[in-house]
């Protein structure tokens, strides 16, 4: 069962419990869903090595743990992407408390490592913007829409950094 449900590399629960979590969700809760992906994995696995792709993937594992393991489930979706289910009983869920949390826990591990820098695009949707007209909500939709978020903010990440590329020469 620790197979089935567990990511090895990261001890995070797994893709396949996250959906599992998802599809349980309660259509009333108050959930939000947070989607990361890493940004530069495969330029440093194929710079650096695997080994330190691995390492950036733990290494972020471990930063998404510190920051909200004690308010949401974190998970590894597989690959380079992660998620964060978050419930809340009141109804209110502070995502940019949140951003700002980790924002401050990617630095902090930046600060402390000198091989690579953690960077990470991020999206995220709540329970108050999916659901059908009955207010039935479905949190695999709340995922999908927080994906689809983050891969926005990846787009607007590697355009800025085209930009300040092209700038600098």
């Amino acid at each position: 069962q620790r197979k089935v449900y567990l990511d090895d590399a990261t001890g995070l629960p797994n893709k396949n419990k996250c959906e599992e979590l998802l599809s349980e969700e309660e259509p009333d809760a108050d959930t939000g869903v947070c989607s990361f992906d890493l940004n530069n994995l495969k330029k440093i696995n194929d710079n650096m090595g695997h080994t330190y792709g691995d390492d950036l993937i733990s290494g972020f594992a471990r930063i998404l743990k510190e920051t909200f393991e004690k308010e949401a489930v974190v998970g590894r979706m597989g690959g380079d992407e992660f998620i964060v289910i978050v419930r809340s009983d009141d109804g209110r869920i502070d995502y940019e408390t949140f951003r700002k949390k980790l924002q401050h826990v990617i630095d902090e591990y930046n600060h402390k490592e000198s091989r690579f820098k953690y960077s990470v695009a991020c999206g995220y949707a709540d329970s108050t913007e999916a659901g059908d007209n009955n207010g039935n909500v479905d949190a695999r939709q709340i995922y999908s829409m927080a994906d689809d978020r983050m891969y926005v903010h990846k787009r607007k990440i590697k355009e800025k950094m085209k930009q300040e590329k092209s700038h600098n020469e």
